[in-house]
């Protein structure tokens, strides 16, 4: 049943029907991380479909039963420490509960502990779909050498372990902010902020940090109350940390993203960070500049180094990189991704680690196209944004 739902899933990826994709939530969970992971792949899915994979979220529990001791292990010295807490969870997912409480030293924490009933049948879903896979496609060699159903499959196994395993989110967040002090006196930086985790009170299954009093980016969405402003600084953000920094937040949506009243913005559940190697970023700058300044000699050009590899008819290329560039009513960010996209149909070829920026482009593009007004020009902004970025790089070149 799980491995012909997905199975069906691919089916429906060339379907015109988007509803048709919707078959995938059936696996709760596994088909969640299923849709998020095929929404970075513009080589194999149509761009439509990515968008619409890439809104798919973690399903709500109907209730929310566990106790706070249901989850502190036996010799934590947490309860001990506590003023008070509450017993019952304020936040909750298929996975994860998140409690409210208060240390005697007077500071307010969130105490996040992962559900491993839910999460080990999150990992038995995807054997059973892997193992599966070996017979299916022996009949149905087109999920694999299409969709590479069996390699997607592995890949999110193998990043899945190291993600529910809470001291890597710990590890993570430290060495993102080792990296936000490395900057700290850089404007760019100074809205953002990163949790304050508590890890001596922490394990691998549970993360005490500092209570954060905001407003997730989905409440002020669904309240018309998230400014264009402030999504113009997170894109900033982002795209330092994708082209200088060279380590940022993979999973960015608006249920890990908060807003606090003095205006700074809280990246959460920092479980998921990528890489990009430091020539990729460069080459990859290089080109999102490019498009950005409607240069195609520079896109192509630029393509090529990226990939290593010959492009098959170059000059049919550039041209459909001139429509793409010259079609003003698509997006700064659509056009980027549409094409990368057509850049892998002529025989460029994509490291695995720059797949992980497009899911970061297309949530940034949502996000802008729901809050910026009729009377805003984002593709200014965004050379504004890119230039900002492009003149630190140059000084810092300088400077060295």
């Amino acid at each position: 049943m799980l491995t012909r739902t997905f199975i069906k899933f691919l089916k429906n990826i060339d379907n015109k029907n988007l509803d048709k994709l919707n078959c995938i939530l059936d696996l709760k969970r596994a088909g969640i991380k299923i849709a998020n992971e095929y929404a970075t792949r513009i080589d194999l899915v149509p761009l439509d479909k990515c968008y619409y994979l890439s809104e798919f979220h973690s399903p709500k529990l109907e209730k929310a039963e566990k106790h706070l001791l249901h989850f502190v292990e036996k010799h934590s010295p947490l309860i001990s420490l506590m003023e008070y807490y509450d017993n019952y969870p304020y936040s909750y997912s298929d996975t994860n509960y998140l409690f409210k409480g208060c240390l005697k030293s007077g500071v307010e924490v969130s105490i996040k502990a992962i559900n491993p009933v839910a999460t080990n049948y999150y990992f038995k879903q995807l054997d059973t779909i892997k193992n599966n896979l070996k017979y299916y496609s022996f009949f149905l060699p087109w999920i694999n050498k299409k969709y590479e159903a069996h390699k997607m499959i592995e890949k999110l196994q193998a990043n899945n372990v190291e993600k529910y395993n809470l001291s890597s989110e710990i590890k993570t967040t430290e060495t993102m902010k080792e990296f936000f002090d490395i900057y700290k006196d850089e404007e760019i930086l100074n809205k953002v902020k990163l949790p304050k985790i508590y890890r001596y009170l922490s394990s691998e299954n549970m993360i005490v940090s500092e209570f954060i009093y905001g407003s997730y980016f989905y409440e002020l969405l669904n309240q018309n109350r998230l400014n264009y402003t402030d999504v113009l600084e997170l894109v900033k953000v982002q795209l330092f940390c994708i082209f200088k920094i060279g380590l940022y937040h993979y999973n960015l949506h608006s249920g890990n993203l908060m807003l606090c009243e003095n205006g700074f913005i809280h990246f959460l559940d920092c479980n998921t960070f990528a890489t990009l190697s430091h020539r990729n970023r460069d080459i990859l700058f290089d080109i999102i500049l490019a498009i950005a300044n409607r240069d195609v000699e520079n896109t192509v050009k630029n393509l090529k180094l990226l990939s290593n590899t010959e492009i098959v008819e170059e000059e049919k290329l550039e041209k459909e990189i001139k429509d793409i560039l010259d079609d003003f009513k698509l997006s700064v960010f659509y056009k980027i991704l549409d094409i990368f996209k057509i850049a892998s149909q002529h025989n460029i070829k994509y490291d695995d680690e720059i797949f992980s920026i497009f899911k970061t482009i297309i949530y940034l593009d949502i996000l802008i196209t729901k809050t910026k007004k009729k009377t805003h020009y984002f593709s200014t902004d965004f050379k504004e944004i890119l230039n900002e970025i492009n003149k630190y790089m140059i000084n810092k070149i300088k400077e060295d």
